[in-house]
């Protein structure tokens, strides 16, 4: 074990680092907090009382404290309000407590200043988290287990088996503490160590090791799947003022749609695949929800935009091309190239292809502002243009405006440009249709 944690050691340079270890008191931390001492490591202890059992959560907070005085380690320790917290978010006390720690530990990282989070977990917890996750239910990437590092945290013990650990204590006279809940057998995660490992283990002895090569091998088939879907990505996904669009008809042009669309998607929380799925070939205006995102058809994209996202904030929106369609406000404005009848309703505007120089800007009007309304042939401000059209004060801070050249050719809505008029209706043309989007 010592030797895996020396090269752990070596291979992040942690001798020229600055560490926060996660200590609460069990076996698992107060050897990894004994290792970094024994390897003059510079590091902080912090523990998290989560108080969820009364006394026994105090005695853990003092074996941690008495410990940290002992070797002169600065020591930080948190009372958790576990239960109110997990109430408050809806949620269980097990996430509710994984939360609550997270979130501390990044805080006193940033305001020590300190390079890395080291947390205990070992092979026999990433073990435990890939069968939880194929018991629930998963794609790939939840049967890749624990990672070894994610972002700021590092688990330098994750490749050592818990009895390991536990001779290494009992070796080095390291005191720690039982969490008697661990026993229970009310937890999913107990039931795996306490009853499911064990069988496993009497068919396999070596499971860990076994696991640990599996695993290994799901690591590598999934930054095979990462590498191809950023190279996909890049061909069928853009990006453009918080709006999501994936391109159908070119990711038609590869093999394994719907796994792509998983891949593409599943970090937005959507549960309904086979909905999603479906959307390929769906009629303009077919959505599918998930928690915080819609992810709606139209025309040759999936666009997938946050619910009750407002863009208020944003002072321009650029258009790029004649094909795109644009969120703002609660507003979904989609252009497209069109030849044909024009229509006179005012969530309609048509120009001319030509006369267009992409990109185009979409912004706020201000007071300043000035254009020739349709019909006219003389500029007018667009605030005498709103007060004649009685636009409804509270209204008018809402109003946007279309600009070709630096030059209003639309206050969206209302009325185009004479200076843009389109004098014969069999010439090629861009039509930008305004719609709501709670409308898709």
């Amino acid at each position: 074990m010592q030797d895996q944690f020396h090269q752990f050691v070596a291979n992040y340079q942690l001798q020229e680092k600055s560490l926060l270890i996660a200590v609460s008191g069990g076996v698992d931390s107060m050897v990894l907090a004994n290792l970094c001492r024994l390897n003059k490591l510079k590091f902080v202890v912090a523990h998290c009382n989560f108080q969820l059992r009364n006394k026994e959560s105090d005695l853990d907070e003092v074996l941690v404290s008495d410990w940290c005085k002992q070797y002169k380690i600065p020591c930080f320790v948190q009372k958790m309000k576990t239960k109110a917290y997990a109430l408050q978010h809806k949620t269980s006390t097990q996430v509710a407590a994984r939360e609550l720690r997270y979130n501390w530990f990044e805080e006193l990282r940033e305001q020590e200043k300190l390079d890395y989070i080291l947390t205990a977990h070992h092979g026999d917890d990433d073990a435990e988290t890939f069968l939880i996750n194929f018991i629930r239910g998963t794609g790939l990437k939840g049967l890749t287990g624990i990672p070894q590092k994610n972002d700021k945290v590092l688990r330098p013990l994750l490749k050592v088996p818990k009895n390991e650990i536990i001779d290494w204590a009992k070796a080095h006279q390291v005191d720690w503490r039982e969490d008697a809940s661990n026993a229970s057998l009310n937890y999913l995660r107990n039931r795996v160590r306490n009853q499911i490992i064990p069988l496993i283990k009497k068919e396999n002895p070596n499971f860990l090791a076994s696991f640990q090569q599996t695993h290994q091998h799901l690591n590598e088939a999934q930054n095979l799947i990462e590498d191809y879907i950023h190279t996909v990505a890049n061909q069928v996904v853009k990006k453009e003022a918080g709006t999501v669009f994936i391109n159908l008809k070119k990711l038609q042009e590869f093999p394994n749609q719907t796994a792509i669309l998983y891949q593409l998607l599943n970090q937005y929380q959507f549960t309904a695949w086979q909905d999603i799925a479906h959307l390929i070939n769906a009629a303009n205006g077919k959505k599918v929800s998930a928690p915080n995102y819609w992810l709606m058809k139209d025309g040759d994209f999936l666009v997938l935009t946050e619910k009750n996202h407002i863009l208020k904030e944003i002072d321009e929106i650029q258009i790029h091309n004649s094909n795109e369609l644009v969120n703002f406000d609660n507003f979904i404005l989609k252009l497209s190239e069109y030849k044909g009848k024009i229509k006179k309703e005012k969530q309609y505007a048509y120009f001319l292809k030509a006369d267009l120089a992409f990109p185009l800007q979409l912004r706020k009007w201000k007071q300043t502002d000035f254009f020739v309304p349709f019909g006219m042939n003389g500029k007018k401000k667009v605030s005498d243009f709103l007060n004649d059209e009685k636009v409804p004060k509270h209204l008018k801070s809402e109003v946007w405006v279309l600009l070709n050249k630096n030059e209003i050719i639309w206050v969206v809505g209302y009325r185009t440009s004479q200076n843009y008029k389109i004098k014969t209706e069999d010439q090629k043309c861009i039509q930008f249709k305004l719609s709501s989007s709670n409308s898709y």
